[in-house]
Protein backbone atom coordinates (compact mmCIF):
# COMPACT_ATOMS: atom_id res chain seq x y z
CA UNK A 1 0.00 0.00 0.00
CA UNK A 2 1.18 3.70 -0.72
CA UNK A 3 0.66 7.08 0.61
CA UNK A 4 0.23 9.76 -1.75
CA UNK A 5 1.07 13.51 -1.40
CA UNK A 6 -1.18 16.22 -2.98
CA UNK A 7 1.35 19.61 -2.42
CA UNK A 8 3.06 21.83 -5.27
CA UNK A 9 6.21 19.47 -4.95
CA UNK A 10 7.99 20.59 -8.14
CA UNK A 11 8.65 23.81 -8.56
CA UNK A 12 11.71 26.29 -8.33
CA UNK A 13 10.43 27.35 -4.85
CA UNK A 14 12.93 26.81 -2.35
CA UNK A 15 10.40 26.36 0.55
CA UNK A 16 7.87 24.67 -1.68
CA UNK A 17 10.29 22.48 -2.71
CA UNK A 18 12.08 21.10 0.64
CA UNK A 19 8.82 20.79 2.57
CA UNK A 20 7.41 18.20 0.28
CA UNK A 21 10.53 16.70 0.87
CA UNK A 22 10.69 17.03 4.35
CA UNK A 23 6.86 15.35 4.53
CA UNK A 24 7.67 12.63 2.01
CA UNK A 25 10.90 11.25 4.34
CA UNK A 26 8.91 11.78 7.42
CA UNK A 27 6.16 8.96 6.44
CA UNK A 28 8.64 6.87 4.74
CA UNK A 29 10.71 6.27 7.55
CA UNK A 30 8.14 6.26 10.23
CA UNK A 31 5.60 4.51 8.66
CA UNK A 32 7.85 2.41 6.47
CA UNK A 33 5.42 2.95 3.34
CA UNK A 34 5.81 3.63 -0.19
CA UNK A 35 5.25 6.80 -0.49
CA UNK A 36 4.51 8.47 -3.98
CA UNK A 37 3.52 12.78 -5.00
CA UNK A 38 0.35 13.17 -6.75
CA UNK A 39 1.85 14.41 -10.21
CA UNK A 40 -0.92 16.89 -11.63
CA UNK A 41 0.35 20.37 -11.11
CA UNK A 42 -1.71 23.73 -12.74
CA UNK A 43 0.14 25.00 -15.99
CA UNK A 44 0.07 28.25 -15.09
CA UNK A 45 1.44 27.67 -11.69
CA UNK A 46 4.38 25.68 -13.36
CA UNK A 47 4.61 28.81 -15.29
CA UNK A 48 4.51 31.65 -12.81
CA UNK A 49 6.96 29.25 -11.12
CA UNK A 50 9.69 28.06 -13.14
CA UNK A 51 9.27 30.19 -16.50
CA UNK A 52 7.99 33.65 -15.77
CA UNK A 53 10.60 34.74 -13.96
CA UNK A 54 13.30 34.52 -17.22
CA UNK A 55 11.00 36.90 -19.47
CA UNK A 56 12.78 40.25 -18.34
CA UNK A 57 14.31 42.95 -20.36
CA UNK A 58 17.21 42.73 -18.13
CA UNK A 59 19.16 40.06 -20.17
CA UNK A 60 21.75 38.98 -17.41
CA UNK A 61 18.72 38.31 -15.26
CA UNK A 62 17.47 36.26 -17.75
CA UNK A 63 19.93 34.47 -18.20
CA UNK A 64 20.48 34.33 -13.92
CA UNK A 65 16.63 32.78 -14.01
CA UNK A 66 17.92 30.14 -16.83
CA UNK A 67 20.88 29.11 -15.09
CA UNK A 68 18.94 28.44 -11.85
CA UNK A 69 16.24 26.38 -14.05
CA UNK A 70 18.86 24.41 -15.41
CA UNK A 71 20.19 23.71 -12.19
CA UNK A 72 17.24 23.16 -10.63
CA UNK A 73 16.07 20.45 -12.79
CA UNK A 74 18.92 18.59 -12.89
CA UNK A 75 18.74 18.87 -8.91
CA UNK A 76 15.13 17.13 -9.15
CA UNK A 77 16.32 14.65 -11.57
CA UNK A 78 19.40 13.70 -9.19
CA UNK A 79 16.63 12.99 -6.13
CA UNK A 80 14.09 11.60 -8.75
CA UNK A 81 10.88 13.92 -8.79
CA UNK A 82 8.71 12.53 -11.13
CA UNK A 83 7.96 15.45 -13.45
CA UNK A 84 4.15 17.09 -13.13
CA UNK A 85 1.55 16.05 -15.06
CA UNK A 86 -1.65 18.21 -16.38
CA UNK A 87 -4.51 16.10 -16.41
CA UNK A 88 -6.08 15.37 -12.62
CA UNK A 89 -6.05 11.27 -12.74
CA UNK A 90 -6.42 10.35 -8.75
CA UNK A 91 -6.97 6.78 -9.12
CA UNK A 92 -8.37 7.18 -5.35
CA UNK A 93 -5.10 6.47 -3.74
CA UNK A 94 -6.33 4.64 0.06
CA UNK A 95 -4.88 7.46 2.06
CA UNK A 96 -3.80 10.69 0.80
CA UNK A 97 -2.02 13.82 2.06
CA UNK A 98 -2.77 17.64 1.08
CA UNK A 99 -0.48 19.71 2.35
CA UNK A 100 1.44 21.31 3.17
CA UNK A 101 1.91 24.81 1.21
CA UNK A 102 -0.74 27.44 0.21
CA UNK A 103 -2.77 24.78 -1.88
CA UNK A 104 -5.93 26.34 -0.82
CA UNK A 105 -4.97 29.50 -1.28
CA UNK A 106 -8.45 30.23 -3.35
CA UNK A 107 -7.18 33.79 -4.76
CA UNK A 108 -3.98 33.00 -6.04
CA UNK A 109 -4.01 35.24 -9.18
CA UNK A 110 -2.68 33.06 -11.94
CA UNK A 111 -4.43 29.94 -11.65
CA UNK A 112 -7.15 30.58 -8.62
CA UNK A 113 -9.83 28.35 -7.08
CA UNK A 114 -8.90 24.56 -8.06
CA UNK A 115 -10.80 22.07 -6.20
CA UNK A 116 -8.84 19.55 -7.20
CA UNK A 117 -6.62 20.70 -3.95
CA UNK A 118 -9.40 20.10 -1.83
CA UNK A 119 -9.85 16.65 -2.42
CA UNK A 120 -12.52 16.65 -5.31
CA UNK A 121 -13.31 13.24 -7.11
CA UNK A 122 -11.01 11.37 -4.31
CA UNK A 123 -12.91 8.82 -2.14
CA UNK A 124 -10.29 7.73 -0.29
CA UNK A 125 -9.27 7.90 3.67
CA UNK A 126 -8.04 12.01 3.29
CA UNK A 127 -5.76 13.89 5.35
CA UNK A 128 -5.15 17.68 5.40
CA UNK A 129 -1.36 18.40 6.91
CA UNK A 130 -0.38 21.85 7.91
CA UNK A 131 -2.29 23.08 4.74
CA UNK A 132 -2.83 27.09 3.78
CA UNK A 133 -4.65 29.29 2.03
CA UNK A 134 -2.31 32.31 2.95
CA UNK A 135 -3.54 35.74 2.81
CA UNK A 136 -6.58 34.66 0.97
CA UNK A 137 -10.02 36.15 2.31
CA UNK A 138 -13.12 33.90 2.78
CA UNK A 139 -15.15 36.96 2.21
CA UNK A 140 -13.91 36.93 -1.53
CA UNK A 141 -15.75 33.42 -1.87
CA UNK A 142 -19.01 33.38 -4.20
CA UNK A 143 -21.32 31.01 -3.20
CA UNK A 144 -20.52 28.52 -5.49
CA UNK A 145 -16.90 28.12 -4.57
CA UNK A 146 -18.37 28.74 -0.60
CA UNK A 147 -20.31 25.40 -1.10
CA UNK A 148 -17.94 23.28 -2.87
CA UNK A 149 -15.04 24.20 -0.56
CA UNK A 150 -17.48 23.46 2.07
CA UNK A 151 -18.91 20.21 1.33
CA UNK A 152 -14.49 18.85 0.40
CA UNK A 153 -13.43 20.11 3.59
CA UNK A 154 -15.99 17.93 5.40
CA UNK A 155 -15.12 15.31 3.31
CA UNK A 156 -11.52 14.95 5.40
CA UNK A 157 -11.19 12.83 7.85
CA UNK A 158 -8.65 14.75 9.50
CA UNK A 159 -7.41 18.33 8.79
CA UNK A 160 -4.59 20.19 10.14
CA UNK A 161 -3.18 24.02 9.48
CA UNK A 162 0.12 25.90 9.61
CA UNK A 163 -1.74 29.46 10.42
CA UNK A 164 -4.47 31.10 12.05
CA UNK A 165 -5.96 32.42 8.75
CA UNK A 166 -6.56 29.10 7.38
CA UNK A 167 -7.39 27.65 11.28
CA UNK A 168 -10.65 30.27 11.18
CA UNK A 169 -11.23 29.57 7.18
CA UNK A 170 -11.54 25.55 7.67
CA UNK A 171 -13.41 26.51 11.63
CA UNK A 172 -15.96 28.02 9.41
CA UNK A 173 -16.60 25.81 6.26
CA UNK A 174 -16.42 22.42 9.05
CA UNK A 175 -17.48 23.57 12.46
CA UNK A 176 -14.58 22.12 13.95
CA UNK A 177 -11.28 23.36 15.54
CA UNK A 178 -8.24 22.24 13.12
CA UNK A 179 -4.99 21.84 14.80
CA UNK A 180 -2.22 23.77 13.80
CA UNK A 181 0.90 21.86 12.88
CA UNK A 182 4.45 22.82 12.08
CA UNK A 183 5.35 23.28 8.52
CA UNK A 184 7.10 19.64 7.47
CA UNK A 185 10.75 21.32 7.37
CA UNK A 186 10.46 21.29 10.85
CA UNK A 187 9.28 17.73 11.07
CA UNK A 188 11.84 16.29 9.71
CA UNK A 189 15.55 16.25 8.02
CA UNK A 190 16.17 14.55 4.92
CA UNK A 191 19.95 12.83 4.61
CA UNK A 192 20.69 15.23 2.14
CA UNK A 193 20.31 18.49 4.54
CA UNK A 194 21.63 16.58 8.07
CA UNK A 195 25.12 17.39 7.51
CA UNK A 196 24.45 20.97 7.39
CA UNK A 197 21.69 20.88 9.81
CA UNK A 198 23.92 19.39 12.29
CA UNK A 199 26.98 21.65 11.34
CA UNK A 200 25.10 25.00 11.36
CA UNK A 201 26.57 26.18 14.85
CA UNK A 202 30.24 25.45 14.17
CA UNK A 203 31.40 26.55 11.08
CA UNK A 204 30.28 30.79 10.11
CA UNK A 205 31.39 32.23 6.85
CA UNK A 206 31.93 35.84 6.69
CA UNK A 207 28.81 36.91 4.81
CA UNK A 208 25.53 37.25 5.82
CA UNK A 209 22.08 35.97 3.58
CA UNK A 210 19.54 38.05 2.54
CA UNK A 211 16.59 35.36 1.32
CA UNK A 212 13.57 37.42 -0.20
CA UNK A 213 12.88 41.18 -1.61
CA UNK A 214 10.49 42.90 0.92
CA UNK A 215 12.38 45.14 2.99
CA UNK A 216 12.07 48.90 3.55
CA UNK A 217 15.32 51.75 2.67
CA UNK A 218 15.72 51.77 6.49
CA UNK A 219 16.14 48.25 6.54
CA UNK A 220 18.29 47.94 3.96
CA UNK A 221 20.70 50.94 5.52
CA UNK A 222 20.42 48.46 8.52
CA UNK A 223 21.73 45.13 6.79
CA UNK A 224 24.46 47.05 4.80
CA UNK A 225 25.65 49.28 8.23
CA UNK A 226 25.50 45.65 10.11
CA UNK A 227 27.65 44.09 7.22
CA UNK A 228 30.14 47.14 7.45
CA UNK A 229 30.87 46.97 10.74
CA UNK A 230 31.48 43.71 10.92
CA UNK A 231 33.19 42.98 7.80
CA UNK A 232 30.83 40.59 6.35
CA UNK A 233 30.00 40.00 2.51
CA UNK A 234 26.27 40.25 1.71
CA UNK A 235 24.55 37.58 -0.15
CA UNK A 236 21.13 37.48 -1.26
CA UNK A 237 19.95 33.60 -2.45
CA UNK A 238 17.28 33.30 -4.98
CA UNK A 239 16.41 36.49 -5.68
CA UNK A 240 18.00 39.83 -7.52
CA UNK A 241 18.47 42.37 -5.11
CA UNK A 242 20.46 45.33 -6.99
CA UNK A 243 21.89 46.65 -2.96
CA UNK A 244 23.70 43.71 -2.07
CA UNK A 245 27.56 42.55 -2.79
CA UNK A 246 26.68 39.70 -4.42
CA UNK A 247 23.38 37.43 -6.07
CA UNK A 248 23.57 33.90 -5.78
CA UNK A 249 20.12 33.41 -7.96
CA UNK A 250 20.99 29.96 -9.56
CA UNK A 251 21.45 28.01 -5.88
CA UNK A 252 19.96 24.63 -5.71
CA UNK A 253 17.99 23.79 -2.39
CA UNK A 254 20.78 21.72 -1.38
CA UNK A 255 23.44 24.84 -2.05
CA UNK A 256 20.59 27.09 -0.60
CA UNK A 257 20.76 24.90 2.75
CA UNK A 258 24.74 24.97 2.82
CA UNK A 259 24.90 28.53 2.44
CA UNK A 260 22.00 29.45 5.76
CA UNK A 261 23.45 27.22 7.56
CA UNK A 262 27.13 28.62 7.21
CA UNK A 263 25.89 32.31 7.21
CA UNK A 264 26.78 34.78 10.28
CA UNK A 265 23.41 36.16 9.80
CA UNK A 266 19.97 35.52 7.83
CA UNK A 267 17.49 38.38 7.02
CA UNK A 268 14.24 37.33 5.70
CA UNK A 269 11.34 38.54 4.85
CA UNK A 270 9.85 34.88 3.25
CA UNK A 271 7.88 32.29 5.31
CA UNK A 272 10.61 29.71 5.29
CA UNK A 273 13.02 31.94 5.98
CA UNK A 274 11.89 31.99 9.33
CA UNK A 275 11.22 28.29 9.70
CA UNK A 276 14.43 27.08 8.27
CA UNK A 277 16.60 30.10 10.23
CA UNK A 278 14.94 28.47 13.34
CA UNK A 279 15.24 24.88 12.00
CA UNK A 280 19.15 25.77 11.90
CA UNK A 281 19.41 27.98 15.03
CA UNK A 282 20.35 30.58 13.41
CA UNK A 283 20.63 34.33 14.28
CA UNK A 284 18.16 35.97 12.14
CA UNK A 285 16.10 38.86 11.76
CA UNK A 286 12.85 39.54 9.44
CA UNK A 287 10.96 42.11 7.99
CA UNK A 288 6.86 41.38 7.12
CA UNK A 289 6.25 40.73 3.62
CA UNK A 290 2.37 41.87 3.48
CA UNK A 291 1.95 38.51 1.39
CA UNK A 292 3.08 36.52 4.15
CA UNK A 293 2.25 38.17 7.29
CA UNK A 294 -1.03 35.72 7.95
CA UNK A 295 1.28 32.70 7.07
CA UNK A 296 4.36 33.96 9.78
CA UNK A 297 2.09 35.53 12.75
CA UNK A 298 0.93 32.29 14.33
CA UNK A 299 4.48 31.24 14.46
CA UNK A 300 5.96 34.25 15.38
CA UNK A 301 2.97 34.43 17.91
CA UNK A 302 3.57 31.17 19.61
CA UNK A 303 7.48 31.36 19.95
CA UNK A 304 7.40 34.67 20.88
CA UNK A 305 9.63 36.10 18.03
CA UNK A 306 8.52 39.45 17.92
CA UNK A 307 12.54 40.65 18.93
CA UNK A 308 13.26 38.96 15.63
CA UNK A 309 11.31 41.73 13.92
CA UNK A 310 13.93 43.95 11.82
CA UNK A 311 12.42 47.51 11.56
CA UNK A 312 12.05 47.39 15.26
CA UNK A 313 15.30 46.43 16.13
CA UNK A 314 18.68 49.08 16.26
CA UNK A 315 21.05 45.97 17.48
CA UNK A 316 21.52 43.58 15.13
CA UNK A 317 24.61 41.82 16.96
CA UNK A 318 21.93 41.10 19.76
CA UNK A 319 21.84 37.03 19.73
CA UNK A 320 19.21 35.04 20.07
CA UNK A 321 18.67 32.76 22.61
CA UNK A 322 17.03 29.38 21.45
CA UNK A 323 16.85 28.08 24.53
CA UNK A 324 13.68 30.08 25.30
CA UNK A 325 11.83 28.12 22.67
CA UNK A 326 13.38 25.10 23.15
CA UNK A 327 10.78 23.33 25.08
CA UNK A 328 7.41 24.84 23.13
CA UNK A 329 9.45 24.17 20.07
CA UNK A 330 10.52 20.55 20.59
CA UNK A 331 6.96 19.82 22.15
CA UNK A 332 4.68 21.17 19.49
CA UNK A 333 6.87 19.08 16.98
CA UNK A 334 6.56 16.25 18.92
CA UNK A 335 2.42 16.73 18.82
CA UNK A 336 2.21 17.37 15.22
CA UNK A 337 4.01 14.23 14.48
CA UNK A 338 1.99 12.39 16.75
CA UNK A 339 -1.12 13.90 14.89
CA UNK A 340 -0.08 12.78 11.59
CA UNK A 341 0.79 9.36 12.11
CA UNK A 342 -2.29 9.00 14.67
CA UNK A 343 -4.46 10.29 11.66
CA UNK A 344 -2.87 7.98 9.25
CA UNK A 345 -3.13 4.73 11.53
CA UNK A 346 -6.80 5.49 12.59
CA UNK A 347 -7.53 5.22 8.47
CA UNK A 348 -7.45 0.94 9.67
CA UNK A 349 -5.93 0.62 6.31
CA UNK A 350 -2.25 0.69 8.06
CA UNK A 351 -0.88 -3.09 9.22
Amino acid sequence: MSIKIFTYYYTNNYGAQLQSLCLKGFLEENLKLKVDYAKYLPKKFLFKEIYSPMITKNLFRSYQFLKKGYYFSRWKKKFNLPKPKFNKNINNPLISIYGSDEIWNFMIPYFGFDPYFFGEKNNGFKIAYSASIGKADINKLNEVQRNKIKYLLNTFNFISVRDSNTANFVREMTNSDPFISVDPTLLYTPNILKNFINNSEKKLNKYVIIYGVVFSEDEKKKILNYCKENNLQSISIGYNNSWVDKNFICATPTEFIKCLSQANTIFTSMFHGIMLSVKLRKKFWYSVDPIRKTKISYFIDYLNLHSRLLCQSENLKKEFDYKKIENKLFDWIKLSREYLTNSINKSGLIK
